[in-house]
């Protein structure tokens, strides 16, 4: 999920300015600033709330939700914990686990038949070595899947972990679209890139179009990945199959009616499992050498 760095500001008198969250303290926020500071996205009134600390961050108020075109949107999905409806879990899925499962996909990707049939069966438990969660829940709470960093938790809320669901290209179901999912398959073809670029991935001729969003170009944390996207058609140059790992929002375009998985970070997406900065850096550095 794109972290939130500014809001909009809005007192009782209907003066309304643009606060940075380099200029909000727990002070300013619990005497001035509390329930009175909205999403920056235009026509989105999810209100926001600031959490202080060892980092400092916004966050969406509770059960407030975002407009579905505003970056900043994300489902909640309900889970069965208990009897009740009366809370929310936030699911995290922190950078680590993120980077984990993006190792571990490319690592399935290229095992042979019979070594995933191995791997599927070592990872098959008893069913009467598994516990349920509700003998330790009483309470039904809906929960809430987001793409976080470690350290920017909501303090009030329950943390779970939960894996990230894999999907190769051609194992994407209806029942994924609107779902985060880790995608899997080769790179068709050259790109046309810019800052950033589209990216068409297939797996037994079925396909999907990774794209990167305004909401990923503006947001600060991704400017050493922008414009090095010329880096994958380098690696298609020199190698057979140049295959694709990434993290994002799997969505069916209403006008196109194509696959789109959406990328949000620059660190969600590999290239053959290397990071595309890295490799972009790495690629220009045995230019420059040869001359």
């Amino acid at each position: 999920m794109r972290r939130i760095v500014r809001v909009f500001y809005r007192d009782d008198n209907g003066f309304e300015e643009e606060i940075h969250l380099g200029e909000v303290t727990t002070h300013t926020y619990t005497n001035k600033l509390k329930q009175k500071i909205f999403c920056p996205t235009e026509n989105c009134s999810a209100r926001i709330s600031y959490s202080g600390g060892r980092y400092p961050h916004f966050r969406t108020w509770r059960y407030d939700q975002h407009s579905v075109n505003c970056p900043y949107y994300f489902a909640r999905f309900p889970v069965k914990l208990g009897r009740n409806l009366t809370d929310i879990v936030r699911v995290e899925i922190s950078y680590n686990r993120r980077q984990n499962a993006l190792n571990d996909a490319y690592i399935q990707m290229n095992l042979s038949v019979e070594e995933r049939e191995a791997l599927r069966n070592s990872r098959i438990k008893p069913r009467n070595s598994v516990r349920g969660i509700t003998s330790r829940k009483a309470n039904v709470k809906a929960e809430q899947l987001v793409l976080f960093d470690s350290g920017l938790y909501e303090d009030e809320l329950i943390f779970r972990r939960r894996n990230i669901s894999k999907r190769l290209v051609d194992g994407i179901t209806a029942s994924d679209i609107g779902e985060i999912r880790l995608v899997m398959g080769k790179i068709t073809s050259n790109i046309v890139d810019g800052e950033t670029a589209e990216i068409v991935v297939e797996n037994n001729n079925k396909v999907i179009t990774v794209v990167f969003e305004e909401s990923f170009t503006a947001d600060p944390y991704n400017s050493s990945y922008l414009n090095k996207f010329w880096a994958i058609n380098q690696v298609l140059n020199r190698e057979r199959v140049v295959q694709f790992t990434g993290i994002g929002d799997v969505r069916k375009n209403t006008r196109s009616h194509r696959l789109e998985l959406v990328i949000h970070a620059g660190t969600d997406f590999r290239i053959n499992n290397r990071d595309i900065s890295a490799l972009a850096a790495q690629l220009a550095l045995e230019q420059y050498r040869l001359g």
